[in-house]
């Protein structure tokens, strides 16, 4: 920003304005910022190896300062302390670099806090800074971008440095910046009087401070009095006929934040108005001087050399011209008028925007139009602004002043998106036209059938909250307010007769159905309808299928309906049954068709009931249960991963060969009738004939039944027996023995002869198998 000198009030006044206005904008005071973080920390990098000359202050930059170069006092630093190492010893950072990019940089921080030392200089101004403490009131000054430090009495509680001290620093050295260090906030401060004095902090109860509070009342009192009655002059001269709403919204918005910030303020005084009154005229009558003898603003000439087209008739000469800048004959809009069915709602041919009643009021005044229009009071007024706003705008004739109008250029309008005309601000920062606020709002009401609630029309842009009673304040009326409650009731009412019509017509007629089971007319509320949209009743559905799942015929789970045969065992109908069968027979259902799905098996566990369904890509050879038994699903020597049943068996039988031959060489012998005990083991002293668990009684060495030799001789060993006695040697032949169990048995099958002689069976290893 380019530095000015001031040389009298009003550049100083002109000035403060132009600041002011800048510094209220978001945009630019972000990006003002912005730039004065780049230009500190470029000339910190600059001057890094600079000596610091001048007063170092502040808690955090004294005691930085103190640090880094051993000073005794905080108020003043050695040469030898440089910008880098002022800067590195406050904040901690490895070097100059990684400072200016965290401490300074940075936009989602404070500053580092002796950047107020390097800002001055960065801009080659003079900055003075009061600080005022809470509790004393005391106020200190203290001077950034000059080499020479002008001190001041900080002990005085209200230390101001004179004219006299003043004029002895050098005038490079002058302040040009004034802020005032307040608890909480700061303000920046111009000066009073060509001496450049401070302005004196007073306490907010004085009488100089009450009367300055006053005088701006007073001057934004005179100001709106004063514009009011401008505005009704151009009105009068009908120069500004189109930009009348376009005047009061940009009078409201600048007039409003103003009667809101002094509304706390004291009562204006009779003296300070008067005081006020001749500046404020001077001013006033320099602007009317300006335009009668300067050119008038080209939107304030507005005189074709041929009257406009009609919009209606398309001929020329249109008298009558709409805000919406669309013109019409006198007798076209009659008939227009006419020929609508809601005068609230007529709006212009084109563009669809709401004429209003001032404007067909003051230009269809026939007694025809008027029985078309409510009669109006002659003490009807403009909607009155809340109460507790100081110096309330008078209302003008046939022209409505808008509450909070904002204008910009290209604003466009969140609903019909169009930039012309009056756009009014919403609560989150969006703007409407009013009139398609208007519509909208009505929209809403005869959608939802509710006057609140409504949400704000820039939900698709952002916006997530309802409108509030300031967004539709000054756009809805009482007469439109009592329009939609008539709207809202009336839809109410055909609601609630649509609503007794269809309950008295399904009361009426209740359709029936012919079930083909019982074959007896139903009513097809409370009835069961299958997939395939036949119709059955539940308790023929119930004995039908409950008579299927008892004899299991599980094939003849179909639709009961001649011809059909719709299957309804499938995942997607088996609720069906669940319906309509009792709880032990549904689940008896449930178990029939686990049984006979392929993909359900059995746990093989012993005393196990748990079942496991196979997927497709499951191992069906190494599966478990929920209760953590493994098993095969297609045979007896699970769980095998990676090997197939058959594999697995000849597996067993060679291990369980390989198990029996070491058992045998340990000298365990088999039972001969393979009973449950298996066999034994003998030692070498005892007797060959041995006795099993089971009662059976067997030679030991070749297992032949001990009763078959002692009932004829020892022919009847085995021939691999030790005890086996040839036949030769015995000359006696064989004979039938009754107590022989071989020839009891073969008596038994009519055979009255001697047993025949024992062969070798290759015991003990045939009997192994």
């Amino acid at each position: 920003m380019q530095r000015q000198k001031c040389a009298d009030d009003t550049s100083v006044r002109a000035i403060l304005q132009r600041l002011a206005a800048e510094f209220n904008r978001r945009d630019v005071d972000y990006a003002f910022v912005y730039c004065l973080r780049q230009l500190v920390a470029n000339y910190v990098r600059l001057h890094a190896k600079d000596p610091i000359v001048g007063p170092v202050t502040g808690a955090a930059g004294a005691a930085g300062a103190a640090g880094a170069a051993g000073a005794a006092g905080a108020g003043a630093v050695s040469n030898a302390l440089t910008l880098e190492s002022w800067a590195l010893a406050i904040s901690g950072a490895v070097n100059i670099e990684e400072y200016c990019q965290q401490h300074i940089s940075s936009m989602q921080k404070d500053a580092a806090d002796h950047v107020q030392w390097v800002c001055p200089r960065v801009l080659q101004t003079v900055v003075r800074i009061c600080m005022v403490d809470r509790e004393t009131a005391r106020c200190t000054f203290v001077d950034y971008g000059q080499e020479q430090h002008v001190p001041s009495r900080s002990s005085d509680a209200r230390c101001v440095p004179t004219a006299a001290q003043l004029a002895a620093a050098a005038p490079s050295s002058m302040p040009e910046i004034f802020l005032l260090l307040k608890p909480g906030h700061y303000d920046i401060l111009v000066p009073r009087d060509k001496s450049l004095r401070l302005l004196r902090p007073e306490d907010s109860k004085t009488q100089e401070f009450g009367e300055l509070c006053a005088s701006f009342r007073a001057v934004i009192r005179c100001l709106e009095e004063r514009l009011v009655h401008e505005l009704v002059s151009r009105s009068d001269r009908k120069e500004f006929e189109k930009d009348l709403d376009l005047f009061h919204g940009q009078l409201i918005s600048v007039l409003e934040p103003l009667h809101k910030m002094l509304q706390v303020s004291p009562q204006a005084e009779i003296s300070a108005m008067r005081a006020l009154l001749p500046s404020l005229d001077d001013f006033l009558q320099n602007v009317q001087r300006q335009e009668v003898s300067g050119p008038r603003p080209k939107h304030a000439v507005r005189r074709p050399e041929r009257r406009p087209d009609c919009c209606i008739c398309i001929k020329h000469d249109a008298e009558i011209t709409a805000k919406c800048g669309c013109s019409y004959h006198r007798s076209c809009l009659e008939n227009y008028a006419r020929s609508s069915t809601s005068w609230s709602q007529l709006a212009c041919k084109l563009h669809r925007r709401i004429f209003g009643h001032d404007f067909l009021m003051s230009h269809l005044g026939d007694a025809g139009i008027k029985a078309l229009l409510p009669p109006k009071s002659p003490t009807s007024s403009p909607p009155k602004r809340p109460p507790g706003l100081p110096g309330q705008l008078p209302a003008l004739p046939g022209s409505r002043i808008l509450q909070s109008g904002n204008l910009g250029a290209l604003v466009p309008c969140v609903i019909c998106f169009g930039e012309d005309g009056v756009l009014k601000t919403l609560h989150c920062g969006f703007k409407a036209h009013v009139h398609c606020l208007k519509d909208f709002w009505f929209q809403k009401v005869s959608t939802l059938c509710r006057l609140t609630d409504i949400r704000c029309p820039a939900e698709l842009a952002g916006c997530a909250s309802m409108l509030l009673e300031g967004d539709l304040r000054d756009v809805i009326t009482p007469q439109d307010l009592q329009l939609a409650e008539r709207t809202v009731q009336e839809l109410d009412e055909r609601n609630q007769r649509l609503i007794e019509e269809l309950k008295r017509q399904s009361e009426e007629y209740r359709p029936t159905f012919r079930c083909a089971i019982c074959l007896v007319d139903h009513e097809v509320e409370g009835c069961c309808t299958l997939p395939c949209q036949h119709r059955f009743c539940f308790e023929s559905l119930q004995y039908h299928f409950d008579l299927i799942v008892r004899e299991r015929r599980l094939s003849k789970l179909t639709c009961p309906a001649e011809g059909c045969g719709y299957n309804l065992r499938s995942e997607d109908s088996i609720h069906i049954f669940q319906q309509c069968l009792p709880e032990d027979s549904y689940f008896k259902l449930l178990e029939f068709l686990t049984c006979d799905d392929p993909r359900i098996v059995d746990c093989r566990a012993l005393g196990c009931e748990e079942r496991v369904f196979c997927d497709e890509g499951d191992d069906f050879a190494d599966l478990a249960c929920p209760k953590g038994h493994r098993f095969c699903a297609k045979c007896d020597c699970g769980p095998h991963p990676l090997l197939s049943c058959s594999a697995r068996r000849s597996q067993m039988e060679q291990e369980k060969s390989e198990v029996w031959s070491q058992v045998l060489l340990m000298g365990w012998k088999p039972c001969p009738r393979k009973c449950r005990f298996g066999g034994g083991y003998k030692s070498q002293e005892e007797c060959d004939h041995v006795t099993c668990e089971c009662g059976h009684e067997f030679c030991w060495d070749c297992g032949i039944d001990r009763r078959i030799p002692l009932a004829h001789d020892n022919r009847w060993h085995k021939p691999s027996c030790r005890y086996f006695t040839n036949f030769d040697e015995v000359a006696e032949l064989p004979k039938f023995e009754a107590n022989c169990p071989e020839c009891q048995r073969r008596a038994a099958h009519g055979e009255a002869q001697p047993c025949c002689f024992p062969e070798d069976d290759g015991y003990p290893h045939s009997y192994l198998n």
